[in-house]
């Protein structure tokens, strides 16, 4: 399978068996997923692979076992917030009493957005487990917490660029810049 997003769930109190802090998603993008990033030299094999889409999982597979990797890395981790869309560009700005994350975030500068993104305030998240939470349950699922120590030093995030084959083919028509449906006063 080549995937397209990997969707951290958002933080509500009916999913919080199953929510997991924003820095356990960037630790695994920077520490796991290094196990199958496609090499700069042979991506665009990997482009001509899936553009035959014949057979994909035999030519996949042998792509990967020739390039010596575990998966094909071609996700990226996002959150999806109201207004921001997806998203994993953010801060840690503060921490709240019983030790949940208090994250700032930004849209995904590489998309174009309504105009509108420019005159709103900042996204402001609170993360709805601590870290410190999220690892009593890993341990108490039998997990060693010690592969995830690192996770307490994720307090910034980058939202992940898309792969190539997942960006929109050039039109045979020009995209107006205006935006038609839209009017904003500024003051």
């Amino acid at each position: 399978m080549v995937c397209y997003y990997i969707f951290s769930v958002k933080g509500f109190r009916e999913n919080y068996a199953m929510f997991t802090p924003n820095s356990r998603s960037l630790q695994e993008s920077m520490e796991e997923k290094i196990y199958g990033w496609i090499p700069e030299e042979k991506k665009e094999e990997m482009y001509a692979l899936i553009g035959e889409q014949k057979k994909l999982g035999r030519s996949l597979t042998r792509f990967l076992k020739e390039n010596k990797l575990l998966f094909a890395g071609t996700d990226r981790n996002v959150l999806n917030l109201p207004a921001i869309s997806k998203s994993m560009s953010f801060v840690t700005v503060g921490i709240t009493a019983d030790g949940r994350r208090i994250l700032k975030f930004d849209h995904d500068t590489s998309r174009r957005h309504s105009p509108i993104i420019d005159e709103m305030e900042e996204v402001y998240i609170v993360e709805n487990k601590s870290i410190a939470a999220y690892l009593r349950q890993l341990k108490e699922m039998g997990e060693d917490v010690n592969e995830y120590r690192s996770i307490w030093s994720y307090g910034e995030g980058e939202t992940e660029p898309r792969f190539r084959i997942y960006e929109y083919s050039d039109y045979p028509f020009t995209l107006i810049r205006e935006m038609t449906n839209l009017d904003i006063e500024r003051a």
